[in-house]
């Protein structure tokens, strides 16, 4: 694999990882299971880093193409 098709690849590992997550989060609110606000605001945190990690190796794979 060359290194542009390996930014493509976590890229978009990267953004379906974070969207998986927001739709559990979602799925857990309309569950009706409670979550801490500290617990969210870790959950959100953690999944705005890894669509950004996402989006700047897209960004990158897209400068080299």
């Amino acid at each position: 694999m060359a290194p542009a098709e390996l930014l493509f690849a976590l890229g978009l590992v990267c953004v379906v990882v974070a969207v998986g997550m927001n739709v559990v989060t979602a799925a857990r609110f309309s569950g009706g299971k409670a979550m801490s606000k500290q617990r969210r605001l870790r959950f959100a945190v953690l999944t705005v880093s890894i669509a950004v990690v996402g989006l700047v190796c897209m960004v990158a794979w897209f400068a080299q193409s």
